[in-house]
């Protein structure tokens, strides 16, 4: 299929209203030329597929081209938030979908797969907290792929889902926060008559403080052992659009605290990491809708760190070929890997 048919099939079909998206051509980020030395691509894929027509286009269209890459990133979202509810069904399937891609692909869940299971338009519903412990013994304990042991893929003791490895010398780490603010809306009053469809909120703070925990360790962990290797360049991938800020950048400073930041701290300690590091970061996440990219993430004192905010969720439905080039004049590249589309450049809110 030539590209211009491939671009018109893959924009989005919501609630039957076809709406292609239209994104600018960015001359400064032409993705042909990767004749930077130590150039590779690897492909990103999120918030995909919320139906079937999107099941159809990652099956039959997407899921050939991600063949050619040497590894894939799932950054979360493997069904719709609401109006699908979470059953070991879709979670089998979408292993089976992970296997038959025939590259390592490296996964990171996001909310729509445990925290937005107890909603009840996902009915029926299932607590949240059941839901995650599902999804690391399916995904993570022990985990489902096999990666070269050049790559020293390692996976955090405790929260399995926070992957790490290293490639043509650029160090990649997953980090597990999802939307709803980092999973504190889970906090809010269960909405179901029956309380066994419920986690405590004590239970669920709880967790979620052993998260932002296990996550502020992971980032100093992969930025230390990217600085002692010597790598050119850092990645990390997560589901959650950390700069969707709630409660106007308020500190969770209390347990089960709800009306705060739940992304505060782990943005300020990603955009410090990085300045620390000094080479290439990229951020790369999912969870809304712009597909964009842009240096503003962060700010004056990471001008380095780069934010690509991937495809899906019901605007640009493919996957990504991102290329990085640790040693070129522009360390990192983007575009649709079956459209061709290019993020919007400095086009995220």
């Amino acid at each position: 299929m030539n590209n211009r048919l491939r671009r018109a099939g893959l924009c989005c079909l919501a609630l039957g209203i076809s709406a292609c998206t239209s994104t600018p051509q960015n001359t400064n980020n032409q993705i042909d030329d990767q004749s930077a030395p130590n150039s590779f691509s690897f492909a990103v894929v999120g918030d995909i597929p919320y139906n079937d027509d999107q099941k159809k286009t990652l099956y039959n269209e997407i899921t050939p081209e991600l063949k050619k890459f040497p590894f894939v990133v799932h950054v979360g979202d493997t069904k719709a938030g609401g109006g699908a509810p979470c059953t070991d069904a879709l979670d089998e399937e979408h292993l089976n979908w992970m296997k038959s891609v025939g590259v390592p692909v490296f996964y990171t869940p996001g909310d729509n797969e445990w925290t937005d299971c107890d909603r009840p338009s996902n009915a029926p519903v299932t607590r949240e907290l059941l839901r995650l412990d599902k999804l690391r013994a399916k995904f993570f304990s022990p985990a489902t792929i096999t990666a070269p042991a050049s790559w020293q893929a390692v996976w955090q003791a405790g929260m399995p889902e926070n992957a790490s490895w290293i490639y043509e010398n650029v160090r990649f780490a997953t980090l597990h926060m999802v939307g709803s603010n980092n999973g504190r809306a889970g906090l809010e009053a269960c909405t179901s008559a029956n309380s066994d469809d419920c986690d405590t909120p004590a239970a669920i703070a709880a967790a979620v403080a052993m998260r932002d925990r296990h996550n502020v360790a992971w980032v100093a962990s992969v930025f230390a052992k990217a600085r002692t290797e010597g790598a050119g360049a850092m990645v990390i991938a997560t589901q959650a659009d950390v700069t969707d800020v709630d409660d106007g950048g308020v500190d969770c400073s209390a347990l089960g605290q709800i009306d705060c930041d739940g992304f505060k701290e782990i943005r300020q300690l990603i955009a410090s990491e990085a300045a620390t590091f000094g080479k290439p970061v990229l951020f790369v996440h999912g969870d809304t809708s712009p597909y964009c990219w842009d240096r503003n993430f962060g700010g004056a004192e990471a001008q380095n760190l780069w934010r690509l905010n991937g495809a899906g969720d019901y605007k640009v439905i493919d996957a990504v070929n991102v290329v990085v080039s640790p040693g070129g004049q522009v360390p990192f590249k983007a575009e649709g890997v079956v459209s061709q589309q290019k993020p919007d450049e400095n086009g995220c809110r």
